[in-house]
């Protein structure tokens, strides 16, 4: 399951509240730097709890990158600050905590990203290992005339729905969104499409393995 997510978006760098979450729960998170493939930092507030971790970096069609980053929730890291720095042009960023994740060191999967041309709103599939995994997906637009995805789909599962977008709100535009939905039967989850205001970008989807 998941909880309520949080996102925001600022110039360089932002900040967002992280929410009400359980101890333990998977938190992931989705960043856009415009204009640059640096890799972005991720912080929080949360004293002497598990650092965030960089799990993939996606080279944009034009303009930048996208980023997926995790962490692991203490009994203290509800309503923390996160901080996403290190952006060029502009930021944003989305969090989504999930429940019924592996505890295994890594839960993520074999992610798969590609560069997303403008009007090109589809990525190849990814294959799931085990039953009950997660499919996550991300879409990193970084052009000015983009807004966030509407629709997401696949085969298998059929639909992902949203969970969190940021859009920015200073400097150049760009946006972050993702989506998820449970896969009951491990397996391909055929190509992967999405409906949004034609623009550049890159587009992430891995699986998170299930308790």
């Amino acid at each position: 399951g998941n909880s309520v997510a949080s996102s925001g978006a600022n110039t360089t760098s932002l900040t967002m509240t992280i929410p009400t979450v359980a101890d333990g729960a998977f938190l992931f998170l989705t960043a856009t730097n415009r204009d640059s493939t640096a890799n972005l930092a991720v912080v929080d507030t949360a004293a002497g709890g598990n650092l965030w971790t960089r799990k993939t970096t996606v080279n944009a069609a034009t303009n930048g990158s996208g980023q997926i980053w995790w962490k692991r929730a203490t009994s203290a890291t509800s309503a923390k600050i996160i901080t996403v720095s290190g952006a060029t042009g502009s930021v944003s960023a989305t969090m989504t905590a999930y429940t019924g994740v592996s505890l295994r060191a890594d839960p993520l999967e074999t992610p798969v990203g590609e560069a997303n041309a403008s009007g090109n709103e589809t990525q190849a599939q990814i294959t799931t290992g085990r039953n009950g995994s997660w499919v996550l997906f991300s879409v990193h637009c970084t052009s000015n005339d983009t807004l966030n995805p509407t629709t997401y789909t696949a085969t298998s599962p059929a639909t992902l729905t949203e969970r969190a977008e940021g859009v920015s709100t200073g400097g150049l535009d760009c946006s972050s969104s993702h989506a998820s939905a449970e896969k009951t039967s491990s397996g391909a989850t055929g190509a992967i499409s999405w409906a949004q205001t034609n623009g550049t970008g890159a587009s992430i989807a891995v699986e998170v393995i299930a308790a």
